[in-house]
């Protein structure tokens, strides 16, 4: 079952806001500061929460990182200090929801989840790809997290396993002349050996990630989560700034494999600030496009 809706209430810059979702790519623009990330991250945390290991405040208090791990930090700064936030997401047939304040201690959100939430979403893949991409800095990360030597949120650590692990080894006709499309434009097959991610050319020369340009680098991602399986019927993809320092070149080819995995049954999330990728978007599907401002 598709997301069907998100509402927030006094959370972050949003004081009452509804925003009805597509079960197919839905393209969230704003400026800086509209909350276009922060939706992409409540909606991976709902998902995410339908894992039994998983609550919602749990995993939105791991993707958003407030101080001292409170969601009382997310309260709208310019609302009443008594003020109620509250993130709902719903499907076609279940919901969870999230309640808080600003004086509400860590942990002590109220939550209200429906069993079907966990029945229609636990075994589904749900992605998201960070503006920042994390692949060249995976070598040890999760140590050092768990160590606390440094800090980072969840939606950093998770792409770095979902990059890693094979879902399925078998891809679509399809997919692979898209794959080949990804290795041309990046330079060669991606790779990873011991946590570290490599460019392979066809000579064996194995290049690190982090040599290639920003662009090709997101490129990188897309290619390890077709390779390996990642998303299929059911799946959700969040990805936040896709087209950041990605030359315009390549824009059609991200706005086609996009395409792509809404046809396999994807639900996609985009935040974005670019004039190109929602009319590429378009360009190719536009039945199946939604684009919302934030403002």
């Amino acid at each position: 079952m598709a997301l069907t809706s998100i509402t927030l209430e006094n959370v972050g810059p949003f004081t009452q806001k509804q925003f009805s979702l597509c079960p197919g790519i839905n393209i969230f623009a704003g400026g800086n500061g509209s909350g276009k990330t922060q939706i992409l991250k409540w909606l991976y945390a709902a998902v995410q929460a339908a894992n039994p290991g998983n609550s919602f405040q749990y995993k939105a208090t791991r993707v958003f990182r407030p101080e001292g791990n409170c969601l009382s930090k997310l309260v709208n700064w310019d609302a009443p200090s008594d003020a109620l936030a509250k993130v709902e997401v719903c499907s076609e047939t279940a919901s969870i929801c999230v309640s808080f304040t600003a004086d509400t201690p860590k942990w002590e959100a109220k939550e209200h989840c429906d069993q079907m939430w966990e029945e229609e979403y636990c075994p589904k893949t749900c992605v998201f790809i960070p503006a920042v991409n994390m692949l060249p800095h995976a070598w040890n990360l999760e140590q050092a997290v768990r160590q606390r030597n440094v800090m980072f949120d969840d939606t950093y650590l998770d792409i770095i396993a979902a990059a890693q692990i094979v879902i399925s080894p078998d891809v679509s006709n399809h997919a692979e002349s898209l794959l080949l499309e990804l290795e041309n434009a990046i330079g060669g097959k991606v790779i990873v050996r011991n946590e570290k991610f490599y460019v392979l050319k066809n000579n064996d020369v194995r290049i690190e990630l982090n040599m290639l340009a920003e662009g090709l680098q997101k490129l990188a991602v897309l290619y390890l989560l077709l390779k390996k399986g990642t998303l299929k019927n059911g799946s959700v993809l969040l990805w936040d700034n896709p087209d950041t320092g990605v030359s315009l070149k390549y824009i059609s080819l991200i706005a086609k494999i996009l395409c792509f995995l809404q046809q396999e049954g994807v639900q996609i999330f985009v935040a974005t600030h670019s004039i190109f990728l929602p009319p590429a978007l378009e360009a190719l599907d536009s039945d199946t496009v939604a684009i919302q401002s934030t403002l």
